[in-house]
């Protein structure tokens, strides 16, 4: 069953199929969809912008009193030494740990995802992953395809003849609906 649309006139006899194009097709929202989780900033790194706005400037500052400091008090060569000092404040205190760290995880996180198939919508979205402590995975198609669908039946004890087993599985109203359904699209596909 085709999901595109098909056009025809009445007095012709041919028919023309369309289908998505460009930033319609299901490739391309994905794409885009993982983009722009890329571009979110998740809140951990809105603190960190934060932090860093501050950090820096703190950072620069210690690292030129420290120059200053070596400059005038330190052993012969004075400047040589000064500026070590000052490149190893700025080396140490690098804040780049800080900026760059949460957006290159983000990344990492919403591309490893997506070759997953696990799509984010954005950053917070992986953020709140840490706090889910249950994770419901849908094998049997019930959530994703509207409908049960018998994968394996298991019986124990005396329930392993084949039509005993229907009859528990089928036992009352929705349930044997649904299992009666699973049970006769198992049948056509054998």
């Amino acid at each position: 069953r085709s999901r595109h649309r098909c056009y025809r006139q009445p007095d012709r006899h041919a028919a023309a199929a369309r289908g998505k194009v460009g930033a319609d097709t299901l490739l391309a929202q994905i794409v885009n969809l993982v983009a722009q989780a890329q571009r979110s900033k998740a809140p951990l790194q809105r603190v960190a912008d934060r932090v860093a706005a501050w950090f820096v400037p703190a950072v620069v500052a210690v690292a030129v009193l420290a120059f200053v400091a070596w400059a005038a008090f330190g052993p012969d060569p004075r400047y040589t030494n000064a500026l070590i000092a000052a490149v190893a404040v700025l080396i140490i205190a690098c804040p780049c740990a800080l900026g760059l760290a949460t957006p290159i995880s983000i990344m990492v996180a919403t591309g490893r995802g997506a070759q997953a198939g696990v799509l984010f919508r954005d950053a917070a979205a992986i953020e709140a992953l840490r706090e889910v402590d249950t994770l419901v995975v849908d094998k049997t198609g019930t959530l994703t395809e509207g409908k049960p669908a018998l994968r394996e039946v298991i019986a124990f004890g005396r329930l392993r003849s084949r039509r005993r087993r229907w009859r528990v599985a089928g036992g009352a109203g929705a349930l044997q609906r649904a299992f009666a359904g699973a049970r006769h699209r198992q049948r056509r596909r054998a």
